[in-house]
């Protein structure tokens, strides 16, 4: 099975904002793997999974 999903070295930053909302996200999913974001309010996971989906845009995916 192969990877489905490579992120390397992701920051992401809000318009207006000083802070990253994500910083340095590396993370590989293989075919058929379960995967999970978890963790506090604020800590990046739906910042992540919209850059993934490509709804948060000037976000480069390649492949």
């Amino acid at each position: 099975m192969g990877k489905i999903l490579k992120v390397s070295n992701l920051t992401y930053t809000y318009q207006g904002e000083k802070r990253p909302a994500i910083s340095n996200i590396n993370l590989e999913i293989d075919e058929g793997e379960f995967v999970v974001l978890m963790g506090p309010s604020g800590c990046g996971k739906s910042t992540l999974a919209l850059c993934i989906n490509g709804i948060i845009p000037n976000v480069l995916l390649k492949n």
